[in-house]
């Protein structure tokens, strides 16, 4: 974070939510490899057994797809 960025923080006592697409880091608000393997081999479970529509076979296209619409403030320690 930038100084400007904290200085905003602490002067107007709001915090800054940036769209998901916009930061640097094209892997921030994206989940993990392994959780985005995870997530899609249960939903083409759920899929075959008909339980959902077949939308969502690739969770990380659908993912990549709509990383316009999440807002997001990061923190680190």
């Amino acid at each position: 974070m930038d100084i400007p960025s904290f200085l905003s923080i602490l002067t107007e006592e709001a915090l800054t939510f940036v769209r998901a697409d916009l930061f640097e880091d094209k892997y921030e608000g994206r989940p993990p490899k392994q959780t985005s393997e995870a997530v899609n081999f249960a939903i083409r479970k759920e899929i075959n057994r008909g339980n959902i529509g077949s939308t969502l076979w690739n969770y990380s296209e659908f993912v990549d797809k709509n990383s316009f619409k999440p807002y997001l403030n990061c923190w680190c320690k």
